[in-house]
């Protein structure tokens, strides 16, 4: 991405950290690691306080409507840094949202007159981070394929049947540490790559080698079922 498409791509949180200030907030931090047993496993857009309360909040900007995926998202951060959860949106998505928002008790800041991102700007900006995306995992694609020791067969198949670190763990029937420093390991072996940091690119990095594993284990049986095709011909 562009240094000026990033620059444009950061208008949004500015724009919130204005109007937090202006409702009185404190900022403490600015996306602010999410971390485990040393294993970065999400973000928080925003760490701010409240000075008349004292009470913390993990900040979720959004530049549209919030979903019932982002209130999710927003809510287990702000449990994994033990703050409250709050969101700076344009509004709900549906009814479905607004119900689980009041459910978890997520304060929502609505900016209903007011882009966070203007619409050529968020194209732009779009466009430069999908291109830095997909050349990443392009690169992933093309690297050597590494062997999966099978003690990590069950990691990796609750990573990638899961939507956060939360329902993997529940999966496998162990605490987010556990699983946050399992991660760790197949991080330090070179299976996850350095940039994956996020759960949701970790679990796109583990799909694509779980891909690449049966794709070569499928062609490596078809190479051998040539040879032994070829050595019959000769006789």
């Amino acid at each position: 991405m562009s240094i000026s498409a990033r620059r444009k791509w950061a208008s949004s949180e500015r724009i919130a950290v204005k109007v937090l200030e202006e409702l009185g907030y404190k900022i403490l931090a600015e996306h602010y690691p999410i971390i485990i047993e040393g294993v970065e496993v999400g973000e928080a857009d925003l760490l701010v306080e409240d000075p008349n309360t004292g009470e913390r909040y993990c900040v979720e900007v959004k530049a549209g409507k919030i979903d019932v995926s982002g209130l999710r998202q927003a809510y287990i951060n702000a449990e994994l840094l033990n703050v409250k959860p709050m969101v700076i949106c344009k509004g709900f998505a549906n009814r479905a949202a607004e119900k689980l928002a009041d459910e978890l008790k997520i304060k929502v800041i609505k900016l209903s007159n007011q882009f966070l991102v203007g619409s050529e700007e968020l194209e732009v900006i779009v466009r430069s981070a999908l291109e830095d995306i997909i050349l990443k995992y392009i690169e992933l694609l093309l690297s050597p394929t590494y062997k999966l020791k099978p003690e990590y067969y069950e990691l990796v198949k609750a990573i990638i049947t899961s939507n956060n670190i939360v329902e993997a763990s529940r999966k496998l029937k162990l605490n987010i540490h556990e699983v946050a420093k399992m991660i760790g390991k197949l991080r330090n072996e070179g299976i996850i790559p350095k940039w994956a940091t996020s759960f949701k690119s970790i679990k796109i990095a583990l799909t694509l080698l779980y891909y690449k594993l049966f794709i070569d284990e499928k062609l490596s049986k078809l190479s051998g079922l040539i040879r032994s095709i070829e050595k019959m011909e000769l006789r």
